[in-house]
C-alpha cells in the first residue's frame, strides 16, 4: 500500500492569509450532503474522506493549500474550505480500511452505511480542512453526477464550471495519455 502525505497548517504557508486567486493553488467543487456541511461548519467533522475503487479526483489532484467549494446535491454551494493536509492511500485492503476508520473515523464523521458501501475501496483520499467560510449560497451550472470536480478558476454564480484537466497520478502512471 502506497501513500502520499502533504502537510500544512492554518498558520503556515497554506493558512487563511494565502492568496485566494493564486495560480499556485487549485479550486475544487465537492458534492456533500447538508448534514456533513453542517458538521464541517460546527467543527465536529474535520476530515473529508473520499474512497473509491479506482484513481479518480480527488485522488492525485488535491494538494495542501487548495480551496474546496462544498455543494449540496442538486443544491447550492454553501461552504468554502482550505485544504491543510492530504493523505492518499492506494492498494487498500479491507484491514487497512478498518485501520483508517479506527484512526480517523471520529474526525471523518461518516455513518456506518458509508463504510459498508465502500468496503471494496482500493483508493482513499483524506483531506484535513481549515479556514472554513460559510458563503452566501449560490448555484452553479453542473449537470453531471461526479462528486468531485477540479476547477481552472473559482466557481461563478449561475455559470458553468471552468474545469481543469486533472489526470490522477495513478492513472497517469498506468497510461501516459490518461486512459485506462
Amino acid at each position: 500500500m502506497a501513500s502520499r502525505n502533504i502537510e500544512s497548517d492554518n498558520n503556515g504557508p497554506y493558512g487563511c492569509g494565502a492568496k485566494f486567486m493564486s495560480s499556485t493553488f487549485r479550486h475544487h467543487v465537492a458534492i456533500l450532503h447538508e448534514r456533513h456541511i453542517r458538521a464541517l461548519i460546527s467543527g465536529t467533522k474535520k476530515i473529508e474522506c473520499r474512497l473509491g475503487r479506482d484513481a479518480r479526483a480527488p485522488f492525485g489532484c488535491v494538494s495542501g493549500g487548495d480551496w474546496v467549494w462544498f455543494k449540496q446535491p442538486s443544491g447550492p454551494i454553501r461552504l468554502l474550505a482550505r485544504v491543510g493536509r492530504v493523505l492518499e492511500m492506494k492498494d487498500l485492503e479491507p484491514g487497512r480500511l478498518t485501520e483508517l476508520r479506527a484512526r480517523w473515523g471520529r474526525s471523518i464523521r461518516a455513518p456506518e452505511s458509508f463504510w459498508r458501501d465502500h468496503a471494496a475501496a482500493r483508493m482513499a483520499t483524506l483531506l484535513w480542512l481549515g479556514c472554513l467560510f460559510a458563503v452566501e449560497p449560490f448555484t452553479i451550472v453542473k449537470r453531471d453526477r461526479r462528486a468531485w470536480v477540479v476547477l481552472a478558476a473559482p466557481p461563478v454564480p449561475g455559470q458553468p464550471l471552468a474545469e481543469h484537466s486533472c489526470v490522477p497520478r495513478e492513472k497517469a502512471l498506468l497510461d501516459p495519455r490518461g486512459g485506462t
